[in-house]
């Protein structure tokens, strides 16, 4: 979004991406922010292959074992190692943004000289 609206102030919803080349990074992976609670319902179903209740909804205080597939789905979860690997990140959030910033500030510099490459700003 243009101007300046924080990320994740969108009007339904915002997806964030933790890949490999991000500055917070779970190796893969993302995050999903809805203002909408049926939004947010419909991107929990693909979480579990398109079933209507994880496994801890059906197995958890005498519950049915049964479930219905109500969506032909992927599984779209974040493994726990990968979140673990981000949660790891996430307090040194700043940190790691100002050392990324000061890399692509260095490399400004050491390309400025070069005829024809145009660079972006650093912010």
């Amino acid at each position: 979004m243009a101007g300046h609206t924080h990320a994740g102030g969108c009007r339904y919803a915002t997806a964030f991406s933790f890949f490999v080349t991000k500055p917070l990074t779970s190796a893969e992976g993302g995050l999903l922010v809805c203002r909408r609670a049926d939004l947010a319902a419909r991107a929990r179903t693909p979480n579990v292959h398109g079933i209507d209740r994880d496994a801890f909804a059906r197995h958890h205080s005498g519950r049915s074992p049964h479930y219905d597939v109500v969506a032909a789905d992927m599984k779209y979860n974040m493994p726990d190692v990968a979140a673990a690997l981000l949660r790891c990140q996430s307090d040194r959030c700043d940190t790691l943004h100002e050392r990324r910033r000061a890399i692509a500030e260095r490399h400004a510099k050491g390309l400025a000289s070069l005829t024809g490459l145009l660079l972006r700003p650093v912010p």
